[in-house]
Order: structure tokens, then sequence, then C-alpha cells
């Protein structure tokens, strides 16, 4: 890693950090679209978040971002592949706010061919011409 990035990424942590924290007040000296967990909190005028629904959950970087700004919030996390929704697991395995399922969540009760990729980000139910 070259130090730019470093720098990058503790610039990064130490935002999220305040931002996530409970004696940030809740201001509009930050702009809109910095960080959207922030934005959310400044929407709700301080009611707090109680569930989130974690669709496609991958290996739980959302969940466990979330987890930071909202930790009083439930989190019900859905990922539908087996060998990603085993590594989820094993990332959130310490929080108990975390709720893993093995499933996809959709409008209709079906099934469908999920497209995988060697980057687990990319996998996909949608199928388009071009893409392999």
């Amino acid at each position: 890693m070259n130090w730019r990035y470093l720098v990058g990424k503790s610039f990064s942590e130490l935002r999220h950090c305040l931002f996530s924290s409970q004696i940030m007040p809740l201001t509009r000296v930050v702009p809109v679209g910095i960080s959207y967990p922030y934005d959310i909190k400044r929407f709700l005028k301080g009611n707090q978040v109680q569930t989130i629904f974690d669709v496609g959950a991958n290996i739980g970087q959302t969940s466990l971002f979330l987890n930071r700004y909202f930790p009083q919030a439930d989190i019900y996390a859905f990922e539908p592949v087996k060998v990603t929704y085993e590594t989820f697991k094993n990332n959130t395995v310490n929080i108990n706010k975390i709720k893993a399922y093995n499933y996809a969540l959709g409008f209709e009760e079906t099934q469908k061919i999920i497209r995988l990729r060697d980057n687990t980000e990319l996998n996909t139910l949608v199928v388009s011409s071009g893409i392999k």
C-alpha cells in the first residue's frame, strides 16, 4: 500500500468515527451527501432507527458500517450465496444486533439463477447482454 492510500483511509476512518459519535451534533454545517448515515440521522431529527434491512448483504461491509452509526438498531441481513453468506457470518459473529439469513429477499417467492463473479460484490440476478 502506498502512503496516499493510508492517509486517505485514515482520514475517512476519522470522519466516520466523528460522524458516528453520539456526541456529534446533527448540524447543517456538514454538507448533505458527505455521509449517508449521518444524513439519515439528520433527516430523522433525533428519532432512533430501530430496524435496518441489508438486502444482498455480501460479506457484511454495509451491516458493519451501519452498526457503527446505529448501534441500537436490529440489522436483518439477507445474502443468498452460501459461500458469501458464510464469510458474512464469520465477519459479524460477535455482533448480536446483526441477524443473518441465507436467503434472497424479494417481492415474490421464486427461484432465480444468480450470476457469480470473481468479485462477490458484482454477483447479480440481472441478465444483460454484453456481460458474461
